[in-house]
């Protein structure tokens, strides 16, 4: 079995520093996997701290940093000896969240490969840049767009359902949808008195007016489910990975202030409040 290291990266959200628009603060820690050419080493940890049901089951085999922050997501990326990143295609992870009582939800992390021979060095771009563009020695472009299922129910009659967007990339508070999004406002396929249905949302290409420029967007769609209207009211929920337009859209992400860097990787996943664990492999 041959080791590689994973450099693993909390990114909370953005908060103005200077004439920087936004700095991120976050925490650093590494760990090791290994693999060979018939098995994979995996490891597992527990972020939020908050332990149980049952410790053997749910704290992890391996130590973690706690992030610094209740919101905000995990970025992972294999490097060598020296911390400098490398290639290498086999990391995959997912996430198990329990956000209050019996309720459970997953979620696969985004994989990014990169472009190069396996262990090779990754070239970085100007003031040592990640660059997402996937031309060589270089990590694959991600997209700009989301497409996913969405649930929608009378507003009337319970159980009742709250759709949000998680925008994992801008670190920001999810977006709920449009509150007319009910079986009342839009009708059904199942005729009058129906009281729930499932549609799709397709959002637009994500732009930056400012900087006149397309910009990457990643997400997850979070389905939340209770007795009264609103998201805090839930007893279970779920979470849905969208799909997109398979547009690459270039892009580089940057260190800043020593610690504070932001990069992305191989691997990242969401983080929220509530008791969860992380399974890389």
């Amino acid at each position: 079995m041959t080791p590689v290291n994973v450099h693993l990266h909390w990114v909370c959200p953005g908060a103005a520093v200077g004439e920087l628009p936004s700095v991120c603060p976050s925490t650093d820690f590494t760990v090791t996997v290994t693999y060979g050419n018939s098995s994979a080493g995996k490891i597992t940890f527990n972020p939020s701290e908050i332990f149980g049901p049952a410790p053997s089951d749910y704290n992890g085999s391996t130590a973690a940093a706690l992030a610094p922050c209740p919101r905000g997501y995990l970025i992972g990326w294999a490097v060598d000896k020296f911390d400098n990143p490398i290639v290498f295609n086999g990391l995959l992870g997912d996430a198990v969240l329990r956000s209050t009582g019996t309720d459970l939800q997953s979620y696969k992390a985004i994989t990014i490969q990169a472009n190069g021979n396996e262990l090779a060095p990754v070239s970085l771009g100007n003031g040592g840049t990640l660059v997402f563009d996937g031309a060589a020695g270089h990590y694959q472009a991600v997209t700009g767009q989301i497409t996913a299922d969405v649930a929608f129910d009378s507003n009337k009659t319970a159980p009742f359902h709250n759709e949000s967007l998680i925008f994992l990339g801008q670190v920001e508070p999810s977006a709920g949808l449009d509150p007319n999004l009910t079986v009342e406002a839009l009708g059904s396929g199942f005729g009058s008195g129906t009281r729930h249905d499932k549609g799709i949302v397709i959002s637009g290409q994500a732009f930056d007016p400012i900087k006149g420029k397309y910009r990457t967007l990643l997400g997850l769609m979070q389905a939340t489910e209770g007795p009264t209207p609103g998201a805090w009211s839930m007893t279970t929920s779920y979470l849905i990975q969208p799909g997109n337009n398979s547009i690459p859209i270039p892009t580089t992400f940057s260190p800043l202030l020593g610690s504070n860097r932001t990069l992305k990787n191989s691997v990242l996943a969401k983080r929220n409040v509530g008791s969860s664990k992380v399974t890389l492999a």
